[in-house]
């Protein structure tokens, strides 16, 4: 089993992606109350994942489509007051990627497909390379359960998740490695 590098797992612990709870928030059908999928079709609640965050696509609460998760973050664009708006919230809302990374959790990977494509669509020139790599890891790693995460070296991982924190914290004021829950 590969693990996270130590400066990755502290900046996926601080900057990203929890089991989002069930709410009925979102698109709901006209009969029943219940969440629907792009295709209109009932979400089963125990797939309902939720938004812990906001950008111009998408508002906190929203529901997460398990269908296509990644739907909303076509219509964003790079964008770093949004972007820092997002790694803030996800830090203020102690949102973590490890303490509930299952497999079996069909709204964590749902949120994780989610929140990691709409923050790589409004992630500026400067950090998008590196949430692409970062980004890609952290999906596989929750798509394996928290057991793999791909062949992307460990020198690559750490100087993406360098990266990133180092310009959240300059450019953002947001401090993303040493929080989360």
């Amino acid at each position: 089993m590969r693990q996270l590098p130590a400066a990755c797992l502290a900046l996926a612990a601080a900057a990203t992606l929890a089991a989002c709870t069930g709410s009925s928030s979102g698109t709901e059908s006209p009969t029943s109350g219940a969440p629907t999928s792009s295709s209109g079709a009932p979400i089963p609640h125990s797939t309902i994942a939720t938004r812990w965050w906001s950008n111009d696509a998408a508002s906190d609460g929203s529901t997460i489509d398990p269908s296509d998760p990644t739907a909303v973050a076509g219509s964003l664009k790079p964008n770093r007051d949004e972007y820092c708006s997002m790694l803030k919230q996800t830090v203020d809302a102690g949102k973590s990627i490890l303490p509930g990374a299952t497999a079996n959790d069909p709204r964590l990977l749902a949120s994780t497909e989610a929140f990691v494509a709409e923050l790589q669509a409004v992630a500026p020139p400067e950090v998008s390379k590196q949430w692409k790599t970062l980004g890609d890891v952290l999906v596989q790693f929750v798509q394996s359960g928290g057991t793999s995460s791909g062949s992307t070296s460990t020198a690559t991982l750490t100087a993406a998740a360098t990266a990133i924190s180092n310009d959240a914290k300059t450019r953002c004021g947001v401090d993303i490695s040493s929080s989360g829950g």
